[in-house]
């Protein structure tokens, strides 16, 4: 098992798990899985944005979250969370 992670939300983030509980729940228990052991990374549909480096989408159903892991502080930051027209629009 690997070390654990801190998942730390924006507040983009948290108001969208706020107002959307049931699609927020899902990116909630996600990176609380990926948090807790990164070999859970296999099982969700992550990919690497080539635009920007060390930022990651996560897709559930329509939904998007981009995040980044910082390996020396062992965080993962959830940027945001939204729909795939607008998600991209921030970076």
């Amino acid at each position: 098992m690997s070390k654990l992670l801190k998942v730390i939300y924006s507040k983009k983030s948290k108001k969208f798990i706020e107002k959307n509980k049931k699609d927020g729940l899902k990116f909630f228990k996600a990176f609380d899985e990926i948090s807790q052991d990164l070999e859970n990374i296999k099982y969700y549909d992550i990919k690497n944005l080539k635009t920007k480096e060390n930022i990651f989408r996560l897709r559930i159903g329509k939904f998007r979250a981009l995040f980044s892991k910082r390996d020396d502080q062992l965080i993962i930051l959830v940027i945001n969370i939204g729909s795939r027209g607008e998600i991209y629009k921030d970076l």
